[in-house]
Protein backbone atom coordinates (compact mmCIF):
# COMPACT_ATOMS: atom_id res chain seq x y z
CA UNK A 1 0.00 0.00 0.00
CA UNK A 2 3.07 2.28 1.07
CA UNK A 3 4.93 1.43 -2.12
CA UNK A 4 1.20 2.29 -4.61
CA UNK A 5 0.69 5.36 -2.83
CA UNK A 6 4.57 6.37 -3.37
CA UNK A 7 4.06 5.73 -6.95
CA UNK A 8 1.14 7.88 -7.44
CA UNK A 9 2.85 10.50 -6.21
CA UNK A 10 5.80 10.06 -8.10
CA UNK A 11 3.64 10.00 -11.34
CA UNK A 12 1.66 12.60 -10.00
CA UNK A 13 4.43 15.07 -9.48
CA UNK A 14 6.32 14.09 -12.97
CA UNK A 15 3.75 15.06 -15.20
CA UNK A 16 3.26 18.82 -13.34
CA UNK A 17 7.08 18.99 -13.78
CA UNK A 18 7.00 17.79 -17.38
CA UNK A 19 4.01 20.34 -18.19
CA UNK A 20 6.13 23.54 -16.45
CA UNK A 21 9.32 22.49 -18.28
CA UNK A 22 7.47 22.39 -21.63
CA UNK A 23 5.91 25.82 -20.79
CA UNK A 24 9.13 27.02 -19.98
CA UNK A 25 9.80 25.77 -22.98
CA UNK A 26 7.54 26.88 -25.43
CA UNK A 27 7.67 30.31 -23.58
CA UNK A 28 11.30 30.63 -24.69
CA UNK A 29 10.67 29.62 -28.20
CA UNK A 30 8.08 32.06 -28.50
CA UNK A 31 10.04 34.70 -27.27
CA UNK A 32 12.60 33.90 -29.69
CA UNK A 33 9.87 33.98 -32.56
CA UNK A 34 8.83 37.12 -31.13
CA UNK A 35 12.31 38.33 -31.19
CA UNK A 36 13.25 37.38 -34.94
CA UNK A 37 9.81 38.80 -35.88
CA UNK A 38 10.67 42.20 -34.81
CA UNK A 39 14.15 42.07 -36.32
CA UNK A 40 12.49 40.95 -39.29
CA UNK A 41 9.92 43.73 -38.81
CA UNK A 42 12.64 46.14 -38.27
CA UNK A 43 14.62 45.02 -41.13
CA UNK A 44 12.02 45.34 -43.35
CA UNK A 45 11.21 48.43 -41.82
CA UNK A 46 14.70 49.75 -42.36
CA UNK A 47 14.72 48.38 -46.25
CA UNK A 48 11.80 50.53 -46.80
CA UNK A 49 12.72 53.90 -44.90
CA UNK A 50 16.34 53.07 -47.25
CA UNK A 51 14.04 52.75 -50.74
CA UNK A 52 12.34 55.72 -49.76
CA UNK A 53 15.69 57.59 -48.93
CA UNK A 54 16.78 56.24 -52.33
CA UNK A 55 13.41 57.29 -54.02
CA UNK A 56 13.72 60.55 -52.62
CA UNK A 57 17.37 60.88 -53.34
CA UNK A 58 16.72 59.69 -57.43
CA UNK A 59 13.47 62.09 -57.20
CA UNK A 60 16.07 65.15 -55.97
CA UNK A 61 18.67 63.88 -58.62
CA UNK A 62 16.18 63.91 -61.07
CA UNK A 63 14.95 67.34 -60.47
CA UNK A 64 18.23 68.83 -60.75
CA UNK A 65 19.34 66.81 -63.55
CA UNK A 66 16.88 68.48 -65.85
CA UNK A 67 17.72 71.54 -63.87
CA UNK A 68 21.56 71.08 -65.15
CA UNK A 69 20.99 70.23 -68.86
CA UNK A 70 19.79 73.52 -68.84
CA UNK A 71 22.73 75.17 -67.22
CA UNK A 72 25.37 72.22 -68.55
CA UNK A 73 28.63 73.71 -68.60
CA UNK A 74 28.23 74.44 -64.48
CA UNK A 75 25.59 72.32 -63.51
CA UNK A 76 26.22 68.73 -64.33
CA UNK A 77 29.49 67.70 -62.36
CA UNK A 78 28.70 69.11 -59.15
CA UNK A 79 25.13 67.59 -58.75
CA UNK A 80 26.20 64.21 -59.44
CA UNK A 81 28.81 64.10 -57.02
CA UNK A 82 25.86 65.27 -54.78
CA UNK A 83 23.66 62.48 -56.00
CA UNK A 84 27.33 59.76 -55.45
CA UNK A 85 27.50 61.09 -51.52
CA UNK A 86 23.37 61.18 -50.69
CA UNK A 87 23.26 57.71 -52.21
CA UNK A 88 26.48 56.63 -50.47
CA UNK A 89 25.44 58.05 -47.74
CA UNK A 90 22.23 55.78 -47.54
CA UNK A 91 24.30 53.15 -48.28
CA UNK A 92 26.40 53.67 -45.03
CA UNK A 93 23.45 54.48 -42.97
CA UNK A 94 21.55 51.06 -43.83
CA UNK A 95 24.43 49.02 -43.91
CA UNK A 96 24.99 50.83 -39.97
CA UNK A 97 21.45 50.41 -38.94
CA UNK A 98 21.67 47.44 -40.38
CA UNK A 99 24.88 45.72 -38.25
CA UNK A 100 23.24 47.49 -35.26
CA UNK A 101 19.84 45.29 -35.64
CA UNK A 102 21.63 42.03 -36.10
CA UNK A 103 23.73 42.67 -32.56
CA UNK A 104 20.79 43.94 -30.51
CA UNK A 105 19.04 40.81 -32.33
CA UNK A 106 21.75 38.84 -31.00
CA UNK A 107 21.96 40.37 -27.92
CA UNK A 108 18.29 39.81 -27.49
CA UNK A 109 18.49 35.46 -28.84
CA UNK A 110 21.80 35.60 -26.31
CA UNK A 111 19.61 36.77 -23.34
CA UNK A 112 16.38 34.90 -24.40
CA UNK A 113 18.94 31.43 -24.62
CA UNK A 114 20.52 32.44 -21.09
CA UNK A 115 16.61 32.86 -19.50
CA UNK A 116 15.53 29.75 -21.14
CA UNK A 117 18.26 27.97 -20.20
CA UNK A 118 18.62 28.99 -16.59
CA UNK A 119 14.39 28.29 -15.77
CA UNK A 120 15.38 24.56 -17.66
CA UNK A 121 18.35 24.14 -15.27
CA UNK A 122 16.17 25.08 -12.57
CA UNK A 123 13.22 23.33 -13.16
CA UNK A 124 15.25 20.19 -13.72
CA UNK A 125 16.68 20.80 -10.39
CA UNK A 126 13.49 20.66 -8.76
CA UNK A 127 12.33 17.53 -10.28
CA UNK A 128 15.38 15.73 -9.73
CA UNK A 129 15.06 16.55 -5.78
CA UNK A 130 10.97 15.90 -5.84
CA UNK A 131 12.40 12.48 -7.63
CA UNK A 132 14.93 11.92 -5.01
CA UNK A 133 12.96 12.95 -2.19
CA UNK A 134 9.89 10.40 -3.63
CA UNK A 135 12.14 7.69 -3.52
CA UNK A 136 13.70 8.41 -0.46
CA UNK A 137 10.38 8.35 1.11
CA UNK A 138 9.73 5.22 -0.84
CA UNK A 139 12.86 3.36 0.24
CA UNK A 140 12.37 4.27 4.00
CA UNK A 141 8.94 3.25 3.52
CA UNK A 142 9.67 -0.37 2.42
CA UNK A 143 12.38 -0.39 4.99
CA UNK A 144 9.47 0.50 7.54
CA UNK A 145 7.03 -2.20 6.11
CA UNK A 146 10.68 -4.74 5.80
CA UNK A 147 11.68 -4.20 9.74
CA UNK A 148 7.39 -4.64 10.54
CA UNK A 149 7.14 -7.69 8.35
CA UNK A 150 10.49 -9.19 10.41
CA UNK A 151 9.19 -8.65 13.40
CA UNK A 152 5.56 -9.81 12.85
CA UNK A 153 7.53 -13.28 11.59
CA UNK A 154 9.74 -13.41 14.16
CA UNK A 155 6.95 -13.13 16.62
CA UNK A 156 4.58 -15.43 15.19
CA UNK A 157 8.12 -17.98 14.80
CA UNK A 158 8.16 -17.65 18.64
CA UNK A 159 4.27 -18.14 18.99
CA UNK A 160 4.57 -21.04 16.93
CA UNK A 161 7.71 -22.76 19.15
CA UNK A 162 5.57 -21.52 22.31
CA UNK A 163 2.94 -23.47 21.31
CA UNK A 164 4.95 -26.73 19.93
CA UNK A 165 6.31 -26.88 23.22
CA UNK A 166 3.30 -27.06 25.04
CA UNK A 167 1.36 -28.83 23.04
CA UNK A 168 4.92 -31.51 23.73
CA UNK A 169 3.89 -30.96 27.04
CA UNK A 170 0.50 -32.12 26.96
CA UNK A 171 0.05 -34.11 24.42
CA UNK A 172 3.45 -36.62 24.47
CA UNK A 173 4.19 -39.32 21.63
CA UNK A 174 2.39 -42.11 20.77
CA UNK A 175 5.22 -44.07 21.65
CA UNK A 176 5.65 -42.67 24.80
CA UNK A 177 6.41 -44.76 28.41
CA UNK A 178 3.46 -43.02 29.62
CA UNK A 179 0.63 -44.45 27.20
CA UNK A 180 2.29 -47.82 28.37
CA UNK A 181 -0.47 -47.92 31.36
CA UNK A 182 -3.44 -46.81 29.39
CA UNK A 183 -5.69 -49.00 27.52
Amino acid sequence: FIARRQVRRLFHVYPALSRATDAVALRARQRLRSAASRCRRQIADLKRRHKRALRRARLASQREWAEAKQRLDDGVPPTLERYRRRRDAADRALEQDLLRLDRERERRLAEIRRVHDAETADLEARRRQKVEEIEGGYGRGWGLMADAWRKALAELAEAGAAVRAEADRLFPPWDDAHWADRP
